[in-house]
């Protein structure tokens, strides 16, 4: 802007300085000067479009994957790698093409935490080189007419979602989920991308050794899906928790488990005693350590407490979710947003 000025003003000196010119030499001069004034700027450099992919080193051969607000772990060994959560098909070619040109290297292990398609769609990708691991619950959930954190949309029972019945990512996605384009999301469509996995574990835990270097899977329960796992990488003592967990930041949503339920998981977390831990959104918060796992679990402790003061009050459900405060949260992200939520659906589960 300050170039295309100066060259305007020098123009206008030079017809001051040439006044005795011609009519014809002034006219050429002052309508190349009204040209540049009105001459566009510059168009801006257009906003990238689609997915952004980033795969950052977090300590030694640990590294942070994200596509868009999706996140995963990946672990090198000397054998190939570790992954958590393949994520959406895209992100997976992506991966395996940085992982091969970056590290020369491939994934030896998908490691899901569970089934729902923002999360373990990629899982094909890696099949010709990774036997992919999940708890045994995921073999019935992929088998579900939808999966159970979408029942409470289908508010019409029908064992599909509308477009109407759609929230968060589900409705963000709807047209590319709508696969035959009918207007309704069935889990075969939901699922339809999402490769089974060849191994699976029941009871407690489970771990996979590649290269010297372990990975424990543990069953995180009944909470938002019952085929969930925490994901530890215990060489770097890293817990990866996804859609339950999240650090300084408030969960969206109950996902029709009691307040109980997530007691128990950010408890059992806790236990694990991890130095770090790592959610499944990037939109869940920040990478947290031990701390961060131990104040979750005493918020949802906390919550629990005021709900069962309310119901043994008579309070009802509208005053619990006006009256809710726990000021000791109020920094945390989506306090004012999501605090009258998960209360008022603690609240309904308690009183079922």
């Amino acid at each position: 802007m300050k170039i295309r000025l100066i060259a305007i003003l020098s123009t206008l000196f030079l017809i001051a300085c040439n006044s005795q010119e011609s009519p014809e030499i002034q006219e050429s001069m002052e309508t190349a000067a009204s040209a540049q004034a009105d001459a566009p700027a510059p168009a801006a450099t257009p906003e990238p479009t689609g997915p952004v992919y980033a795969l950052t080193q977090l300590e030694g051969d640990l590294y942070h994957a994200t596509s868009d607000a999706h996140s995963t772990l990946v672990m090198l060994t000397s054998e190939g790698a570790i992954l958590a959560d393949p994520l959406n098909v895209g992100f997976a070619e992506w991966l395996k093409s940085e992982l091969a040109t970056r590290f020369d290297t491939v994934v030896r292990y998908v490691l899901y935490s569970h089934h729902h398609w923002d999360h373990a769609s990629g899982g094909g990708v890696f099949s010709d080189t990774a036997e992919l691991v999940g708890h045994a619950n995921m073999i019935p959930g992929l088998a579900l007419p939808l999966a159970a954190n979408y029942v409470p949309n289908d508010a019409n029972l029908d064992g599909s979602i509308q477009r109407s019945e759609a929230t968060g990512g589900l409705a963000n996605n709807f047209d590319f989920m709508d696969e035959n384009s009918d207007g309704k999301i069935t889990g075969t469509e939901l699922n339809r991308f999402i490769t089974a996995p060849t191994a699976t574990y029941s009871g407690a835990e489970h771990s996979v050794t590649l290269g010297g270097k372990e990975v424990r899977m543990v069953w995180a329960g009944e909470n938002h899906s019952n085929d969930g796992s925490i994901i530890v990488f215990s060489d770097y003592n890293t817990a990866f928790g996804v859609d339950w967990l999240a650090v300084r930041a408030f969960p969206r949503q109950l996902y029709g488990a009691h307040i109980d339920a997530w007691i128990e998981v950010t408890e059992l977390l806790a236990g694990l005693e991890p130095a770090r831990i790592v959610p499944g959104h990037t939109s869940h918060g920040v990478i947290g350590g031990l701390e961060d796992a131990r104040a979750y679990a005493q918020m949802y402790r906390d919550l629990n407490e005021a709900l069962q003061a309310a119901l043994e009050n008579g309070e009802s459900k509208e005053d619990f979710v006006i009256s809710i405060s726990l000021p000791a949260y109020s920094e945390w992200v989506r306090y004012d947003a999501s605090l009258p939520v998960i209360a008022g659906q603690a609240y309904d589960l308690a009183t079922q």
